[in-house]
């Protein structure tokens, strides 16, 4: 006997259910791009090169970098003042005391200084002191009046005494007393026109037989840019005053003025020509000056310039050079250097290397210089007719990158 199930209905079929899913599908899955993640340096450019909002500094003196440099500790604290003391050996004691301040248009500074330094030899003993006090007012460049000018006032005191040591009468003692007062006005803000005046008076004082030189300075000078054309021209007047002196003469005048002319072709070529005059009582100098710049291309260029001059050399300058110097009949001297040529040689890739060299030849008449042949210890002044300079140069700048440069001059 046989049985088969469902043999009611042999073309039955088999009912599936909605979820069961029959048949072959192919997916393409597309492969992602991994992400890379941005390289975070532990020690950022920030790090060594840091930037700042005027209102983090406080302005305490004028500066003028040549190339920024990596500060590596920021200290946000500023301070308008520092005192500095020091001793040694032979310094006893050294010190200063500096006080600087700014306010919304004004700046102000002031120092206070002093060193002794002691015999490390018989009668060589050396000591100083002086104050300083400097005030500039900046006037708005918005402002309806003299926009963009300074104005400053300053005065300045110095002493200084010490004795002839190696001289054949060390006892002897020279002791001096320098005096300042400086007003000036100037606009260097102007696109076009710029212009200043400068007056100075000096008071200077020898313990020797009282001897006084009065000394009054006055310059001032105008200037015009006009895209490729300028002019520019400057005064200089300076009145010796003496008293007490050997040769009994009591007053000097010295003037020296000069007018230029320009042609500027921007980062191609500049040339630059004018004249020159100076004046002191029979001496006179008159020459003419040049200049000149050509940019061959983006690596090399080539300067030149011709700017004789002359120099008006008083008892002041003299004991400055030579503190030795011993007071005789001559007052001053008109130092004439009447060739002055320079020229230059630059190569520059791009701001990584820099390489220039060049030469400069001088000529002067009335040469200054100093010789105790009279007195040992005690120098005279002396002049040479005619003293040719030669100088060569040569500097290398190396910027590898924003962390550092190398420069060998």
């Amino acid at each position: 006997m046989i049985l088969k199930g469902q043999e009611g209905n042999s073309n039955q079929g088999v009912e599936l259910p909605d979820f069961v899913i029959t048949g072959i599908q192919n997916v393409n899955v597309p492969i992602m791009q991994k992400k890379i993640p941005e390289l975070k340096s532990t020690l950022s450019e920030d790090f060594f090169e840091p930037s700042f909002s005027p209102e983090e500094f406080n302005l305490g003196d004028f500066s003028n970098p040549i190339r920024q440099k990596a500060e590596l500790e920021i200290n946000k604290q500023v301070y308008d003042g520092r005192l500095k003391l020091g001793a040694g050996r032979y310094s006893l004691p050294v010190g200063s005391l500096s006080y600087n301040k700014n306010f919304t248009n004004v700046l102000f500074m002031s120092k206070v200084w002093g060193s002794n330094i002691k015999e490390y030899i018989d009668k060589a003993g050396y000591n100083n002191s002086g104050i300083l006090l400097n005030s500039y007012f900046f006037v708005s460049n918005k402002s309806k009046f003299l926009p963009g000018n300074v104005f400053s006032l300053s005065g300045k005191y110095f002493r200084d005494a010490y004795r002839f040591f190696g001289s054949s009468n060390p006892d002897f003692k020279r002791e001096t007393h320098t005096g300042n007062a400086d007003i000036s006005l100037s606009n260097h803000s102007d696109d076009i026109f710029n212009y200043g005046l400068d007056f100075k008076g000096q008071i200077y004082l020898v313990n020797e037989n009282d001897f006084q030189e009065n000394l009054f300075h006055g310059r001032g000078f105008v200037k015009t840019d006009f895209s490729k054309f300028g002019l520019d021209a400057s005064l200089y007047f300076k009145r010796q005053m003496l008293s007490n002196n050997i040769s009994t003469n009591s007053s000097y005048n010295f003037i020296t003025a000069s007018a230029n002319a320009s042609f500027d072709l921007k980062e191609t070529l500049f040339l630059k020509g004018g004249v020159v005059y100076s004046n002191q009582g029979g001496n006179t100098f008159f020459y003419p000056t040049g200049a000149v710049a050509l940019r061959f291309n983006d690596f090399i260029s080539l300067f030149g310039e011709f700017s004789p001059n002359v120099e008006f050399k008083t008892f002041y300058d003299f004991i400055n050079e030579n503190p030795y110097f011993k007071l005789g009949s001559r007052d001053n001297v008109f130092v004439k250097h009447n060739i002055n040529l320079k020229a230059a040689l630059k190569y520059q890739y791009y701001k990584y290397i820099e390489i220039s060299g060049g030469f400069k030849f001088i000529r002067t008449n009335n040469f200054v210089y100093f010789e105790d042949d009279n007195q040992q210890g005690f120098f005279d002044l002396h002049t040479a007719g005619s003293v040719n300079q030669y100088v060569a140069f040569l500097e290398l700048f190396f910027h590898p990158g924003p962390y550092g440069n190398f420069t060998v001059m």
